[in-house]
């Protein structure tokens, strides 16, 4: 509830009915008024704690208002502290208007109710006064039980308490609305109130008072959906159907003959039907006239007096007709001669007009048929797009369907199969046999790798790295597939750098395909592992598995993550060769700070704390194969790789996931390359490459380049943003630019990488936004950085709150 007091500090104009008639005191007058609401709307329902000590204000009136102040009506105005308020005394008001700002009712309109099912319009007509019990606001709706008419103009006549309405000045419609619809489109706030409550000479009156704000009314829908109503006055009409009807001097003298005239003038059907009852008034009124003046002449002293007057008038009448006519015949004879002469340059002038007016009316309808042409193209292409935005969003909504029900029977079938996984524990139990004791087949249990372990020790290769780039486009080509050389060894200096990388693109950019390629040119497919994410994923269990209390065992998820990198650990550590890659298909369909949150802790890790916790200590059984991998290490010959696609099933990466990774964006192939590829097993010709060479690949940072510079003017203005270059990621991009060398130029790769991990931070929500993309336009030129330049125009360009892949 607003009070006094917010209404002050806000500098809120209010709207207030007054109480009572101003009384003298102390040389000016005062007043009681009761606040009502504010200019926007809002209801102030005002009590004594709002409002100490009355739920009134105070008004000392200026003189000039005096006389049109009366209880119940309408002012508007702002509050200050009444200086001499009392707390103590009933009769004091903590608050009053400011005198200064108190002004007539002009920001609302009252809504003024009608019993009958429509507004009776009959005062508009006749100009009739309406008897009303308290004055309404300047502008009123008339309101019946069906519809609703206006706006009207209101004159308050105080001293025989009743109100004038009429159309505005220059207009001669108002607005028909259907009362229910009136009322949804303008809100209005409806207050009972009594006036004269501290005035003990008068009675109390109770009014009830509907009220809108003319900010909360929207006039031009309201025309959209009114239809215009005729609010022109009888003597109005009557002037425009003598003008329609071209009577004669003559015979506008003659009201009634006029009147019988224009009912059968063909003239339009409102103004008719307005003629018929105006003349039908006439006509009663005339015949009254005559019964009275037929009762009058048969009273002999009035036929005495008829006739002496009859006798005056016409002596005097006939005088002054011959001396008016004698004059009249001498002026118009002196008059016609210089009349013609007028009357032949009026004709000319009058042409020369017709044919200025004619052309430019030939004008004005042409430009008028060519804007409403204009005009229905444009509106035919609007319900073009309309109809094409209802066929995408009907095919959306079918494609979201289909997902939903994919996903709800995806569901249900995981739900099946663990319910089934139970089957022989329930059956144990109700044998009589403990939960926990190992079944007949534990040797089906225990994953490959404890059993089978990798036999190739690890070596160096004699390919070249360059060789290598040259290998792996040899492989894609093969297999169907054409990658720009600059995105394959962009992926590869990528893959040496860091330990995650995320491939982004258009669909049939090869995404997917890119780290399956990857591993095959390696020799490595064996190593290679494909993890499709699935969009119920909602923690690492989902990934890597969970521990069974039942079995005291802890049981692996079907993604094959924990076994892949537990193969990978035992032959890093026997020095058994093999690049191992866990590829992450559309890993955004799922929140990857959820599932792969573990991982995004220790990627950036010293190979020796790269660790995530399956179980928590001593709750396996001894005969648990992963009872010895409870911290499963991450060994440095594991790279993880993630492609993400963007659509309203996927979810964004948030800063912490963006802040880890290397974003590759694929471009698309060119078609007219494209080959159907190989279906062969194995590709003949290829040299295998070892983990051991692929590591030295891997080149030291330098201690000093050009690039660190660049990098620590950029941070300077990321830091005023809040996004600073951390270490990590600092270091992240100058080994990138190191493990680049040879293949990229220094500036190239540092082209790359502020598109890569800088630009993916910077947000548009920022109040500092412009000022940072003109720091960041200035460091970085077009001419030396054209990948990030670009990528940061089009960030700057446009207008909506995109996630980073949307702009690439």
């Amino acid at each position: 509830m607003l009070d006094g007091r917010a209404l002050i500090d806000a500098g809120a104009t209010i709207v207030l009915c007054v109480d009572e008639y101003p009384f003298p005191a102390k040389n000016n007058h005062f007043c009681v008024m009761y606040p009502l609401m504010t200019l926007d709307g809002k209801r102030l329902d005002p009590t004594p704690q709002s409002f100490p000590n009355r739920s009134r204000t105070w008004w000392m009136v200026r003189d000039d208002h005096v006389e049109n102040i009366e209880p119940g009506s309408i002012w508007v105005a702002q509050l200050q502290e009444a200086k001499g308020w009392a707390p103590t005394d009933p009769k004091s008001d903590q608050y009053e208007v400011r005198w200064d700002t108190v002004r007539p009712d002009h920001n609302v309109i009252e809504i003024m109710d009608f019993e009958s099912a429509e507004p009776d319009l009959s005062f508009v007509y006749e100009e009739r006064a309406l008897n009303w019990s308290r004055s309404p606001a300047n502008r009123v709706f008339l309101r019946g039980q069906d519809s609703v008419v206006g706006p009207f103009r209101s004159e308050w006549d105080s001293q025989a308490r009743q109100v004038r309405l009429s159309i505005r000045s220059g207009a001669s419609q108002a607005l028909r609305i259907p009362r229910p619809l009136f009322d949804e489109l303008a809100p209005s706030h409806t207050f009972m109130h009594t006036v004269n409550t501290y005035d003990k000479s008068r009675r109390n009156e109770n009014h009830e008072i509907t009220l809108v704000a003319r900010s909360e009314l929207d006039m031009g829908l309201l025309r959209q959906h009114a239809t215009e109503v005729d609010c022109r006055t009888d003597q109005d009409i009557v002037r425009t159907a003598v003008r329609q009807a071209s009577f004669s001097r003559s015979e506008r003298s003659e009201m009634k003959s006029l009147l019988n005239k224009l009912e059968k003038a063909n003239l339009q059907d409102d103004i008719s039907e307005r003629l018929r009852r105006i003349n039908m008034n006439v006509i009663s009124a005339s015949d009254r006239a005559e019964q009275i003046s037929a009762q009058l002449g048969e009273a002999p002293e009035f036929k005495e007096l008829i006739q002496a007057h009859i006798d005056a008038t016409t002596a005097d009448r006939v005088r002054d007709e011959v001396a008016r006519r004698e004059t009249t015949i001498q002026e118009e004879l002196a008059s016609l001669d210089a009349t013609r002469g007028k009357v032949k340059r009026d004709i000319e002038s009058l042409r020369k007009q017709y044919e200025t007016k004619l052309q430019q009316q030939e004008r004005d309808i042409k430009q008028a048929q060519e804007k409403q042409k204009h005009s229905l193209d444009e509106r035919q292409k609007t319900l073009e797009l309309r109809e094409q935005e209802v066929v995408q969003k009907e095919s959306e909504f079918i494609d979201r369907l289909e997902r939903m029900t994919n996903e709800y029977r995806n569901q249900a079938s995981r739900i099946g199969d663990e319910v089934l996984l139970q089957f022989p524990i329930i059956e144990r139990l109700l044998q009589g046999r403990s939960a926990s004791s190992a079944p007949a087949d534990d040797d089906a249990l225990v994953p490959d790798w404890a059993v089978k372990p990798q036999t190739r020790k690890r070596s160096r290769s004699k390919i070249s790295e360059r060789d290598f780039i040259d290998q792996l486009a040899e492989v894609s080509r093969e297999r169907g597939f054409i990658f720009d050389r600059e995105d394959l060894v962009n992926y590869h200096v990528s893959l040496k750098s860091s330990a995650m990388t995320v491939l982004t693109g258009g669909p049939g950019t090869g995404k997917s395909s890119l780290p399956r390629l990857y591993a095959e040119a390696m020799s490595s497919r064996e190593q290679f592992l494909q993890v499709p994410v699935r969009p119920d994923w909602l923690d690492d269990r989902d990934l890597l598995g969970a521990y069974n209390p039942l079995s005291r065992r802890f049981e692996p998820s079907s993604s094959g993550v924990v076994d892949r990198l537990v193969t990978a650990g035992m032959d890093y550590e026997n020095g058994r060769d093999g690049l191992y890659m866990l590829a992450f298909d559309e890993m955004n369909l799922a929140r990857v700070e959820h599932y792969f949150s573990q991982f995004l802790s220790i990627l950036d890790n010293p190979p020796s704390q790269r660790s995530v916790t399956l179980f928590p200590a001593g709750i396996t059984s001894s005969s648990d194969p992963y009872s010895a991998h409870r911290e499963l290490i991450v060994s440095p010959n594991v790279r993880f790789v993630g492609t993400v696609n963007l659509d309203e099933t996927t979810h964004f990466f948030t800063p912490k996931v963006l802040d880890r990774v290397q974003i590759v964006r694929l471009r698309s192939p060119d078609v007219s390359q494209v080959q159907d590829g190989t279906d062969a097993v194995d590709i003949a010709g290829l040299e295998p490459v070892s983990y051991g060479t692929w590591e030295s690949w891997i080149k030291p940072v330098p201690a000093n380049s050009a690039a660190r510079g660049l990098l620590v003017r950029l941070d300077g203005v990321l830091r005023k943003e809040g996004i600073p270059l951390n270490g990590r990621k600092f270091q992240q991009i100058l080994r990138y630019i190191a493990c680049a060398d040879g293949f990229l130029s220094e500036y190239t790769a540092l082209d790359m990488q502020v598109r890569q991990r800088v630009l993916p931070g910077l947000e548009r929500n920022s109040s500092t936004f412009d000022a940072t993309v003109q720091e960041l336009e200035a460091i970085l030129p077009s001419d030396k950085l054209p990948r990030s330049h670009a990528l940061l125009r089009r960030i700057a360009d446009s207008h909506a709150e995109y996630g980073y892949f949307q702009y690439l």
